[in-house]
């Protein structure tokens, strides 16, 4: 597998298996974030049935692994856990 990463110097390619910089990239593909309905959301990642939102609280990342939640079917809002 291999993944864009978006660093200070620029975008980079990483090959995740063998752990190993492949070198610069042009772009990181777009992704549309998952919509949560939580107060004092800053961010939002999701891949498959795990959710992770970012909020402005102590402690910061509250992450979900809601069975038969993904990106194309979320209008069952996953239940949050920090």
């Amino acid at each position: 597998m291999i993944a864009a990463v978006d660093t200070v110097e620029g975008v980079v390619l990483v090959d995740v298996e063998e752990e190993a910089v492949l070198g610069p990239g042009s772009e990181l593909p777009a992704a549309e974030a998952p919509h949560v309905d939580l107060p004092r959301v800053v961010a939002t990642a999701g891949a498959g049935s795990t959710l992770v939102a970012v909020v402005d609280r102590r402690p910061p990342l509250a992450i979900s692994n809601a069975p038969g939640f993904s990106k194309t079917s979320s209008t069952d809002a996953p239940r949050i856990i920090a």
